[in-house]
């Protein structure tokens, strides 16, 4: 089974209020990119404590770590919960209007964890997770330590992707209104 998360427990301080509500010119941010995923598995699911609505299913942060890593592995044990037969799942985060529509593809064309990248740097919040790899690597890894920590011990892999649009994501108000003025150009 391919599963898919979007990775919605972030503060949102800059933005001042939650990213996943956002409105983009009619569409929240939560579901375009719940749209943009929906067709590259079979079940999509929020990583935070809200559905927003959507009724997918919720799954909580593991409160033994903090920043994404707390979503990784709170993905992680509602994996082993709920979906044992599956070995693998998919992340993105819930403030990217972009979320590429070939992430799924792209990200499990080599066995093992990978994570996009493009010519500037890695995105491992886009990343496809293997459980076996983390379950080895959740006892060795910071609590408070980085999804780029993560990343390396699992030995995640980079997938590259051209420079651009694909990763952009909205933390500021002035941000989101460059985005949509840039949507609103290009027709």
């Amino acid at each position: 089974m391919r599963i898919a998360a979007i990775l919605t427990g972030g503060k949102s301080r800059r933005m001042g209020e939650d990213k996943a509500l956002l409105d983009l010119g009619g569409e929240r941010l939560v579901d375009r990119v719940i749209a943009r995923l929906a067709p590259q598995v079979d079940r999509v699911c929020l990583v935070g404590p809200i559905d927003y609505g959507t009724g997918l299913a919720t799954v909580a942060d593991d409160p033994n770590f903090q920043g994404p890593l707390a979503g990784i592995f709170g993905m992680l044990a509602w994996m082993q919960e709920h979906h044992a037969e599956a070995d693998a799942f998919l992340t993105a985060p819930v403030d990217t209007p972009h979320c590429p529509n070939d992430l799924y593809e792209k990200l499990t064309e080599m066995p093992g964890s990978a994570m996009a990248a493009d010519a500037k740097r890695i995105h491992p919040t886009f990343a496809h997770w293997h459980v076996s790899e983390l379950v080895k690597a959740r006892e060795g890894v910071d609590a408070s330590g980085s999804l780029h920590s993560l990343a390396e011990a699992v030995g995640a892999w980079p997938v590259a992707w051209p420079s651009g649009a694909p990763f952009l994501n909205l933390n500021t108000p002035e941000e989101a209104q460059s985005f949509l003025a840039s949507e609103e150009a290009a027709g």
